[in-house]
């Protein structure tokens, strides 16, 4: 992403400086999303694979949009009610939740909020024709709106509240606040991602990735039917050619005894505090001096990151992975059923142009659900209008 990647606006709140607000708000998100926890209540793509993910495109409707390669957040979004006191253009409190459960204050409300919206999105930054870059926020899902819980309900109707309720609602509210020279709750223009049809995934990749302005990195398949699920859910696949699958894992520096060179260790999350090693970073010299090590940003140093990283195994034999970028948004490195996972998508999985041929056949068994309903619907009408039986005497 190197220039594009995207930097998180606002303050962000510490457990130090803000605790109580901090456990207010993961309450407040916990509760609307009727979690067990105040862990980040997001939903996690599967990766694609051709044994499992084409038979579920073929048995069950689904939309694709484009994966785009920003930061991911959560946004809650508190309201006042309108009162005397509070009008259409009053401050909304807006907060940014990382997939670290890290909250970020962008704006605040006068008063405590009656109602919050949690809105799923993807921060990214848009270079336009001018060269100028401009952070965007690509809504793609919603888990609660106006208070309440929307998780339980199917794709379009999330995406009808959230298209409605919500992106029309605050742009238009930014859009006053400017005319009024009011500073706006939002610091940048909230757009709607463009879905489609899941059969259209290569229009998508032919028509929709090339005319982008931000990084992209493959197609995201949502389940029509399915709720918003917290954590990892299989009704959700992302796929992704297979020189961009990636992994995330926590790097270990260790030092040549000879040469003194560094060594970069990888390790995998097995959950809670438990770490295990996986495999080697391969780089060159180079990318060492010019990539990576500029990578670490503030850090004192590359030790105890984590890296996305390219399984490339033939780039620099023996090692494996090759380094992408250093990951300051994830708490944990890939869990290694997750990484598995990946290895499997790689090894079974399809290029763009086997993906396009798949959509043929996707298509035909869509029109077929579709017929069907459509058939069952008439049905159930007719019978529903049917005159009564008259006994004649």
């Amino acid at each position: 992403m190197g220039l594009n990647i995207p930097k998180i606006p606002g303050v962000q709140l510490s457990e130090k400086a803000h605790g109580h607000l901090l456990l207010e708000l993961r309450r407040t998100v916990q509760q609307l999303c009727g979690s067990l926890s105040t862990e980040f209540p997001g939903s996690q793509p599967v990766s694609f694979t051709r044994h499992e993910s084409i038979p579920a495109l073929m048995e069950n409707d689904y939309y694709v949009c484009e994966k785009s390669d920003g930061i991911r957040v959560l946004v809650l979004i508190g309201k006042i009610a309108r009162s005397a006191a509070a009008s259409e253009l009053t401050p909304d409190s807006v907060y940014f939740v990382t997939r670290r459960n890290e909250y970020y204050e962008i704006s605040t409300a006068p008063s405590q909020p009656d109602t919050w919206t949690i809105i799923d999105a993807e921060l990214v930054v848009d270079v336009e024709d001018d060269g100028r870059r401009v952070q965007r926020l690509l809504a793609f899902d919603v888990l609660a709106v106006d208070g309440i819980c929307c998780m339980m309900q199917t794709l379009p109707k999330r995406l009808g509240r959230l298209e409605q309720q919500v992106v029309k609602v605050l742009n238009a509210k930014r859009d006053k606040q400017r005319q009024e020279s009011l500073q706006s709750d939002m610091p940048f223009e909230l757009l709607m991602k463009r879905f489609e049809l899941s059969y259209g995934a290569a229009r998508v990749m032919r028509e929709v990735v090339p005319k982008l302005k931000h990084a992209s990195d493959g197609l995201i398949f949502t389940a029509v039917d399915s709720p918003y699920i917290s954590g990892t859910c299989i009704e959700v696949i992302k796929w992704k050619p297979a020189d961009e699958n990636s992994v995330d894992m926590l790097a270990n520096v260790v030092y040549d005894d000879d040469t003194h060179q560094p060594i970069v260790q990888l390790y995998v999350w097995e959950g809670f505090d438990r770490y295990s090693f996986y495999g080697f970073l391969s780089y060159t010299q180079t990318e060492w001096e010019e990539v990576i090590w500029p990578a670490r940003g503030d850090r004192v140093s590359i030790n105890g990151c984590i890296m996305e990283v390219l399984y490339q195994p033939g780039y620099r034999p023996p090692a494996k992975w090759r380094f992408m970028r250093v990951r300051s948004d994830k708490q944990h490195a890939n869990h290694v059923s997750v990484i598995t996972r990946i290895l499997q998508s790689i090894d079974d999985g399809l290029d763009f142009n086997e993906l396009e041929a798949a959509m043929a056949d996707v298509r035909l068994n869509w029109k077929q659900r579709a017929e069907k309903k459509n058939n069952a619907f008439v049905q159930k009408q007719s019978v529903a209008t049917m005159p009564a039986e008259t006994s004649v005497a």
